[in-house]
Order: structure tokens, then C-alpha cells, then sequence
């Protein structure tokens, strides 16, 4: 891969520059198909794409990935906006200025299996694009059909052959072929591997990086694989509901996050050593839907760290280290280059935490150690104690038992209330400390008196069972008629 800072500074001319590029999608409804609102796929993005560089689009599904892909090739017609490639406005051209075009840019599919035609062979697909291009014709596209299955790993004989003959990863081949087949300068990756098994994505992105030193071409990779991005790409943008939030150097990028979103993202990159522990930052809320964005920033309701700026004043995307961008109202007063604020690591972005003395978020400005050691998993009771010496995540009593007097913490930091009532034969509660009702049922004489005080109904039947039954008395003896007497 070139190097990716002097791409960032510019030193060398953009291949392809995109701004202030819009897609909305509108939303129709009752008889007469009124226009009541647009699902906003692309709210604003811009950024610029060096010759022979790989850029990287990743983001959550929904945030608009595939749509900036097909949109600046115009398979989708934008709303707004500006993409310049080699100076050539692509929303500008008219159809035949536009097919001419379609030589230089190309686009790979993410599903494998609907982007070839089931009914034509290998071989038409592949040389029809010679043909419509004036590039080879006759049989002659059939010989340049061969070279570009050999090229990506298939065999020449391939071409008499139909999709439904091939498994994932060579339909994936067979598709990367069609693309370079016309030899472009720029190539849209949508999620080329996301369909394969790991060990065929490692071959696809090796005959990906190969195609690139040797056709000289520039890619904008959209996935979802935040270590295939780090991988093959040159730079990252980071996109979250229409917008991209954070635009680096792919090493800067996973090195200094400077977004909370972006954070969020790579906190959720599993950990290959099972040795070392990772904390995951966990996001509150949902997504918002694209049809009716929130207010300023985009991401300020599911932001930990969000200000109050963040609700009124959508934040721009501006460079905050050198080739690093980011939209975030938290650096606005920082000098350059900015340090990355780190979201606190034990602490929940759901609910206040019970390590904080005060209602504000922990901010850690440097990484934190892992929260377990070795040394802590010891056969010592004392470590349980819920104390501060023995415990090194400290047990304290909920806030919001503060008015409850008597409260206090078990050895195994289990809340005991001393007005808790329980069975003396029993280590349920009884019935009575659940539901708060009382059963007449003779054990308890008072409304007051605690079932505790009573003996449980199985000790009172054993009791029984054991105690001599009384001899009968005369005045005790019941008459009980016979037959004879009662009629």
C-alpha cells in the first residue's frame, strides 16, 4: 500500500473529490402518493481519494455505506452534491459521456450469487463489456475472457461454464474479472468478502491488493470487518447515520480514535488472546431512524460524553491531527494536535455508575489497565468482603435505598434488610414477607406478629403425629343411631 499520510496532505492530486454529496429517499403515502417525508441515506459527506489509495468505509448497517458507493458511480441518482473524477463532474455528464465513463469506474457486488446472470455463461459475461466498449471483438473476447480467469485464480475452461456451477468464492473471482476486465482506474468494493468463508477472504484480499499494485487502481472498501479494514486499507472514514464522523490514517484511526462513536466501534473488535481482557463499550438507545435524525449531532443521543452544544449544533468535519478528521464538539477548544478523549472504560453509558462519587462520567485521557489480574482469583474469603482492601470493585449500597435506615451489605455483597422476615425450617421467605397478605390459617394470631415467631405448618403436623391420642370419655361418646333405630 502507498503511503497514506502523503495521500492525506495532499501532495498528490485526488483521482476522485466528493462534496457535499445528499441522497434522500422519498416517502409516499395514502391515494395520492403524497411526498410526507425523505429517508436521509446521505446527509452531507465529503472527502477526497488519492490515486492508487484504498479508502475504507465502515459504520453500523443503515448508516449509508452502499448508498455512497452506488451513488457516486450514478447506479442511484443523487440529491445533491458534487463527485469529480479526474475533474469530470460524474452527476454532470449526459448518457453517452456517462458510458464512456463507465471504462474507468467499476463496481464490485457484495452478493456473489445475484450479481451474475443465471443464463449466460462465464465467458459472456466477462466479453460482453469488451464488446459494448470497443475493446476486443468477435472471438477475440473470449481469448481476453481466459487471461482474466487465469489472472484471478480460475482455469481458462472455465468460461463455457453458468454461475450456478461455481461455489461463493469463485463467483466472487468471477466478478472481480468482469470488473478489471475493462482496466478501470477506480473500483468499488461493497462488502467483496463479507459473503465468503475467512479462509477464501484472505485469498480474495491478496488478489485485491496484487490487482491494485499492478492495474494501478483505487479502491473505496465498504465493510463491515474492522480488522479486514485495517488490513487492506489506506485511510478509514467512519460514517453513522448519513455522515461521516471521523476520516484518518487507517494506523491513526486504531491508535487514536478521536470520536466516541468510533471508540464504540473498536471496543467490539474480538480480542484474538484470550489472556488479556477487553472492555466493551456498550451504546445506549438505538440507531434513530434516517427519516428523522436528531438535532445537531447526529450521534449526541447515544453519546456518553454529549454536551449540551451537541443537541443544538451539528459539529463539521475538520482536522483536528495531522491528516486525521473528526466531527466532535469535544476538541473544539483543544490545541493541535488533539489527544484522544477516551470514554471511561468501567464505567456503564446506560446508567450512573456505583464507583462515581458525583453524577458527572468518568473521562479516562490514558488507557486504563485490564480490570482483572491473575492474583485476584485466590482461595481468601476475605477478598468478598465488599470492602475497598479486600475488593478491587468495592460494593456499596443502591442511592436509592439511602432513606431505608439499617440497610447493610453481606459477606457476599447481598443487601440485607434487618425488618426481613424468614422460616425458621425454610431459607425461602415465607409468603407472608413476599405479597404482604397474611393466610388465616391458624399460625398467625396478630397482624403484627412475624411469621418467625410461628411454627411452620410441617413442623406442626409432625408434632401431631407424634403426640398419643387421648383416651375417649363417656360425655365425649356420640350416639350414633343404627339402622334399626332410624327407621
Amino acid at each position: 500500500m502507498d503511503s497514506a499520510a502523503a495521500k492525506a496532505t495532499g501532495s498528490t492530486p485526488a483521482l476522485l473529490e466528493v462534496r457535499d454529496l445528499k441522497k434522500y429517499f422519498p416517502v409516499r403515502k395514502g391515494l395520492l402518493n403524497r411526498h410526507v417525508a425523505d429517508v436521509k441515506a446521505l446527509d452531507g459527506v465529503s472527502f477526497d481519494l488519492g490515486a492508487k489509495e484504498t479508502l475504507g468505509v465502515v459504520g453500523e448497517s443503515g448508516c449509508g455505506k452502499t448508498t455512497l458507493g452506488r451513488t457516486i458511480l450514478r447506479l442511484i441518482e443523487p440529491t445533491a452534491g458534487s463527485a469529480r473524477f479526474e475533474g469530470r463532474d460524474i452527476f454532470q455528464l449526459n448518457r453517452k459521456s456517462l458510458r464512456d465513463l463507465r471504462s474507468e469506474i467499476q463496481i464490485i457486488f457484495q452478493d456473489p450469487y445475484s450479481s451474475l446472470n443465471p443464463r449466460q455463461t462465464i465467458g459472456n459475461i466477462i466479453g460482453d463489456a469488451l464488446e459494448l466498449h470497443g475493446l476486443v471483438t468477435g472471438d477475440a473476447r473470449f481469448e481476453r475472457a481466459k487471461e482474466l480467469l487465469e489472472r484471478v485464480g480460475l482455469q481458462g475452461s472455465y468460461i463455457n461454464r453458468y454461475p450456478h456451477e461455481f461455489s461463493g468464492g469463485q463467483r466472487q473471482r468471477i466478478g472481480i474479472a468482469r470488473a478489471v476486465a475493462l482496466k478501470p482506474k477506480f473500483i468499488v468494493c461493497d462488502e467483496a468478502v463479507s459473503a465468503l468463508d475467512v479462509s477464501v477472504q484472505a485469498q480474495v484480499l491478496n488478489l485485491l491488493e496484487d490487482l491494485q499494485r499492478e492495474l494501478e487502481l483505487s479502491y473505496i472498501f465498504i465493510a463491515h470487518d474492522l480488522a479486514v479494514v485495517r488490513h487492506i486499507a489506506d485511510r478509514v472514514a467512519v460514517m453513522y447515520l448519513g455522515r461521516i464522523v471521523e476520516l484518518s490514517t487507517c494506523d491513526d484511526l486504531f491508535e487514536q480514535p478521536l470520536h466516541p462513536y468510533t471508540q464504540a466501534l473498536l471496543s467490539a473488535i474480538p480480542q484474538p488472546d484470550p489472556s488479556r481482557s477487553k472492555e466493551r463499550i456498550l451504546l445506549s438507545g438505538d440507531v434513530p431512524s434516517p427519516m428523522s435524525p436528531p438535532a445537531g449531532c447526529h450521534f449526541h443521543n447515544r453519546c456518553p460524553l454529549a454536551m449540551e452544544r451537541c443537541r443544538q449544533e451539528a459539529p463539521e468535519l475538520v482536522e483536528l491531527r495531522t491528516g486525521h478528521q473528526a466531527a466532535c464538539h469535544l476538541y473544539d477548544d483543544e490545541p493541535h494536535p488533539v489527544e484522544s478523549i477516551r470514554i471511561g472504560r468501567r464505567t456503564p453509558q446506560h446508567r450512573p455508575s456505583a464507583f462515581q462519587t458525583d453524577d458527572t462520567m468518568t473521562i479516562d485521557t490514558e488507557e486504563s489497565e485490564a480490570p482483572f489480574e491473575d492474583d485476584l482469583f485466590e482461595d481468601d474469603l476475605e477478598m468478598f468482603d465488599g470492602s475497598a482492601e479486600g475488593d478491587p470493585l468495592p460494593l456499596e449500597i443502591p442511592k436509592v435505598l439511602d432513606g431505608h435506615p439499617g440497610m447493610a451489605l453481606g459477606p457476599f455483597g447481598e443487601i440485607i434488610d434487618p425488618q426481613d422476615t424468614y422460616s425458621e425450617y425454610s431459607d425461602a421467605p415465607p409468603l407472608q414477607a413476599i405479597t404482604g397478605v397474611c393466610p388465616d390459617d391458624g399460625y398467625v394470631t396478630a397482624a403484627d406478629e412475624t411469621i418467625a415467631d410461628q411454627p411452620s405448618a410441617m413442623a406442626a403436623e409432625e408434632e401431631a403425629d407424634t403426640e398419643e391420642e387421648p383416651a375417649p370419655r363417656d360425655d365425649d361418646t356420640l350416639d350414633i343411631p343404627t339402622l334399626e333405630e332410624d327407621s
